[in-house]
């Protein structure tokens, strides 16, 4: 759901490649996008933050999600504009991904922007990171001291919204052992898993700076 008719379409264009992705409806109004979520009941809304009218594309998001909870959230937005990433982190909700709205649309962060938040995860674009001093080597280093430089770049590709097979194939080790490092990250950083987030949502926010459950 985008404003821009163009881009929008590029959009399903892009996401219509994967097989386990359909398009169900799209639209260019906040309205419009509320009517159509609730006729179609899509498992995951990809929602423009500059999107035109008076609700906001984040507005937009939260509504949506508060009438279907289960519903995941894709929010696009600039590297100009990221309040809409410290109002999610203040509502402090999982199944929300964050990535730079880009005219060079890349397929395989889209597609596991959308898996992850069908998936309840948090994944955020690195380059809206950075615009808000995320994911910098030295504020990672210094704001999580327990974990060793491999689980300190196991948690940045889960930030990014990768799985543990996909962390596998970018470092080049099994799965298994990303599996490992991944229950040895949790122990680290105290998470536990009884806890209302997912265990890989906890430990993302906290990569953020975030304290789950805090304000």
């Amino acid at each position: 759901m985008e404003s821009d008719d163009r881009y929008r379409d590029a959009l399903q264009t892009c996401l219509a490649r994967y097989d386990r992705i359909d398009v169900v409806a799209a639209a260019a109004r906040a309205q419009a996008a509320l009517r159509l979520a609730h006729r179609t009941r899509p498992d995951v809304a990809v929602v423009d933050a500059g999107l035109a009218g008076s609700v906001t594309g984040v507005e937009l998001g939260l509504r949506l999600q508060r009438a279907r909870p289960e519903m995941g959230m894709v929010l696009l937005a600039t590297q100009r504009d990221p309040v809409c990433l410290a109002e999610l982190l203040l509502e402090k909700r999982a199944g929300w991904s964050c990535l730079v709205k880009s005219p060079a649309i890349d397929g395989e962060i889209l597609r596991r922007a959308v898996e992850g938040a069908a998936a309840g995860l948090l994944v955020l674009d690195p380059a809206l990171g950075a615009s808000l001093g995320l994911h910098r080597p030295r504020r990672a280093s210094r704001e999580l001291p327990r974990l060793t430089p491999r689980r300190r770049e196991i948690l940045d590709r889960m930030a990014r919204g990768y799985s543990n097979g996909a962390i596998a194939e970018y470092l080049g080790i099994s799965r298994k052992s990303v599996e490992n490092q991944v229950n040895l990250l949790y122990q680290e950083l105290g998470i536990g898993r009884s806890g209302e987030l997912q265990p890989r949502v906890q430990a993302v926010l906290l990569y953020l700076g975030r304290q789950p459950g805090k304000d």
